[in-house]
């Protein structure tokens, strides 16, 4: 809060006032006019000598009609905007500011009653007090806040926040697929939000879903990482049909919209498993999920892939995701064919992609398992927590992942535990693989209490029993993370795209003879290579590298 002065006259019967460094002293032009209420009356004005600044002695101080009992100074703050705490306009330089709180008035909101349009908050006009004494309830979202203006219907008992005033009504936000609405109460029950987890006061407005029972604090559903921005108040909402990802032919039979071609439906009993067999959608193997096969072609995906909406909505971002295969955005604004880069988990991936919308323009692309990690998913690392994102982003880049060590916001913390913190690449390591090195399936452990050592059947080191790795139950081998899933494991063995002058091809590195890189000269370890015509790579970053891309 700004300490503001107390203006008086000098010894020479000049004015010394808070405004002006100078002393001010009595002047009859009428050419300049006065910077506190823009007239140019002669009557009490003043002016200083040294940088010809013209106010009227009555302009310095005034006292608003509806809070008497503290004046408002004008100030001068040079190269400084300033938001009116009334009626929000900027103001350049010259503001008032209340002698008791402090907030800034424009010079036409000072002369005249603190009263302001509701628009749709209430139905009477309402009386706005800069700051009180005390603290409040808002009727609008139920906070306690001493700092912010209190606006009033003195008949109604009705109190609100002046930034309350203009809620929108109709949103949608990252944490929630349908629109929310702002209701005066929610009513009594047990309300969580949705946002930052803690309880929402059912007698105070909130956002709430129509469709379910999701609710969210009003505050907490403006946040800039949680809306868009977009207030939908009369805007038709949109057919769910439209996003619905694919069309009934027959029974067991799809039209799915990222193929040409029908999708037939094979059921968890009838699939033989194939370690080549990987899903278009997610790029993980199919396992002994149920899938979709293609009539045709050796198009293939898992059935939850399949089911995947057209629009989607995520916590890394504001604006809404749009589910894409063969990956063009807009007209022409937007493609790639290839590898792309997931924003949350930094991972290539070549299966579908969520795009945000942008406008016409490439916005954030994220990977569709990183899409499938929500608020409320339970790991099975930790069984009895939830993930959830922390509300304290202000420290987000001191939460670091409990497993790989990783920072920044998108890291989510789990329930109940201050201390334990998972980003998206820990949280979509498959819980299920498989390696040329064992013939069995493998499965994900998180930690065990063990004596003596474990080692790595594929590269030989140590495995430290304490942090994740992957295990056959059959064979009793233990393998790190990384030697089974290989540096690039979301790139899908067959697919093929363009990086420079190579068109390459991602093969599984099954070769008697493992092949040497055309830019390192070394042996091809990973479990994929890259293949160009009749030369061979080992990583993306090699390819980069290699002096004939650019020919």
């Amino acid at each position: 809060m700004e300490e503001i002065g107390e203006t008086h006259e000098s010894a020479d019967g000049g004015v010394l006032s808070p405004f002006h460094e100078h002393p001010l002293y009595p002047t009859k032009d009428s050419s300049t006019p006065c910077v506190g209420c823009d007239g140019d009356e002669t009557a009490g004005k003043c002016s200083c000598h040294i940088c010809e600044i013209y106010v009227h002695k009555d302009c310095l101080e005034i006292i608003n009609p509806s809070n008497p009992t503290y004046h408002l100074s004008l100030t001068d703050r040079y190269g400084k905007l300033f938001r009116c705490s009334i009626c929000t306009s900027i103001s350049y330089r010259y503001i008032y500011l209340c002698s008791f709180s402090g907030l800034p008035v424009c010079e036409k909101c000072a002369r005249k009653p603190f009263t302001i349009d509701p628009g749709r908050a209430h139905e009477h006009p309402l009386l706005v007090f800069l700051k009180g004494s005390f603290s409040f309830p808002c009727d609008a979202c139920g906070v306690n806040d001493a700092k912010s203006c209190l606006c009033l219907c003195i008949p109604c008992r009705f109190t609100i926040h002046r930034k309350c005033v203009y809620l929108p009504r109709v949103i949608c936000i990252n944490r929630h697929d349908h629109r929310i609405s702002h209701v005066p109460r929610l009513g009594s029950g047990n309300w969580s939000c949705g946002v930052c987890r803690k309880e929402v006061n059912g007698m105070h407005g909130a956002f709430s879903c129509l469709t379910c029972t999701f609710a969210v604090h009003s505050r907490c559903a403006i946040r800039s990482n949680v809306w868009d921005g977009i207030e939908l108040e009369g805007v038709p909402e949109e057919d769910p049909a439209k996003n619905l990802p694919f069309k009934v032919v027959g029974e067991g039979l799809i039209k799915h919209f990222t193929h040409e071609h029908n999708l037939r439906l094979i059921n968890e009993d009838d699939i033989l498993y194939d370690k080549s067999k990987q899903c278009h959608g997610c790029v993980l193997p199919i396992f002994f999920n149920a899938c979709y096969i293609c009539t045709h072609c050796d198009f293939i995906l898992h059935e939850t892939c399949a089911n995947l909406s057209k629009k989607k909505r995520h916590p890394s971002v504001s604006r809404q995701l749009t589910l894409y295969a063969k990956h063009y955005y807009g007209m022409d604004s937007f493609s790639w064919d290839g590898p792309f880069s997931c924003f949350v988990c930094s991972q290539r991936c070549s299966g579908f992609a969520y795009v945000e919308d942008n406008g016409g323009r490439p916005g954030f692309t994220i990977d569709v398992r990183c899409v499938s990690i929500y608020a409320g998913f339970v790991h099975n690392s930790q069984p009895h927590s939830m993930l959830v994102i922390s509300d304290d982003w202000s420290v987000s880049d001191r939460n670091k992942c409990s497993r790989c060590g990783k920072g920044g916001n998108d890291v989510w913390c789990l329930t109940g535990r201050e201390d334990l913190f998972m980003c998206y690449k820990c949280a979509t390591i498959p819980e299920l693989a498989m390696h040329k090195y064992d013939v069995h399936l493998l499965s994900l452990r998180f930690s065990e209490n063990a004596i003596g050592d474990y080692w790595c059947d594929i590269c030989e080191k140590i495995v430290d029993p304490h942090k994740w790795f992957y295990t056959c139950d059959m064979c009793s081998t233990t393998l790190h993370i990384d030697c089974v899933l290989g540096a690039e494991p979301y790139l899908r063995v067959g697919s093929t795209f363009k990086l420079g002058r190579f068109v390459l091809e991602v093969l599984s590195n099954d070769y008697a003879s493992r092949p040497r890189c055309d830019t390192c000269s070394s042996r091809i370890e990973d479990i994929v290579v890259y293949k160009s015509e009749d030369v061979y790579f080992c990583s993306l970053t090699c390819i980069e590298k290699n002096p004939r891309r650019a020919r």
